[in-house]
């Protein structure tokens, strides 16, 4: 009697000391799985991250540059026709000067003619100043929002990976967890009927 209470009692020793290696195997097997899926995970985050970053920086550059041509050539459009402009009047202010010079001498009128060219140059430089400053403005402007929403939308993309990723790892470790379950107890269950 006292030996089969010894050798119950050492095969309930024995399969506890097993239940625990087991446990501690299984706990090792998880924490080993969910640090390998975080890797992956982390890597293609980052991954997603500097390339939609790439793609975004490249739009904006493409954006801004195209922006910048277009008031480049506005600026130098508008800057030739009013050259061109006050040359036509300066030429047409020439000769009259010329002309009058030639009828009746130096004229009060040329003169007053040519300070009033003047002033017209000096606000028509004024005016390019304004309207430069003021584009300069509306593009910083356009790109500061352009930059927000697309940051925004890279933070809403990474969430959602991220939140998906969480349960498919959950998923996978419960079905890691649930097989390890049943293969030891299919074991314990054959041990005890041999």
């Amino acid at each position: 009697k006292i030996q089969l209470f010894i050798r119950r009692w050492l095969k309930r020793l024995n399969i506890k000391r097993r239940v625990d290696k087991i446990i501690k195997v299984q706990s090792v097997a998880r924490r080993f799985i969910a640090h390998s899926k975080e890797l992956k995970m982390s890597s293609s985050v980052l991954r997603i991250q500097s390339a939609w970053r790439q793609y975004r920086d490249g739009i904006i550059y493409k954006r801004t540059l195209n922006a910048i041509m277009k008031i480049q050539s506005f600026f130098r459009l508008k800057l030739v026709s009013k050259q061109l402009a006050f040359q036509n009047i300066s030429c047409i202010c020439i000769q009259r000067a010329f002309r009058s010079k030639q009828r009746y001498g130096v004229s009060k009128q040329a003169r007053v003619l040519h300070e009033a060219l003047e002033e017209a140059k000096d606000e028509m430089y004024a005016a390019i100043r304004i309207q430069s400053g003021i584009r300069r403005f509306q593009c910083r402007r356009e790109v500061v929002n352009r930059r927000s929403v697309l940051n925004n939308a890279a933070t809403i993309i990474q969430s959602k990976w991220r939140g998906s990723s969480a349960v498919n790892n959950l998923r996978s470790l419960t079905q890691v967890i649930i097989l390890i379950q049943r293969v030891f107890r299919g074991y314990a269950i054959r041990r005890k009927k041999s």
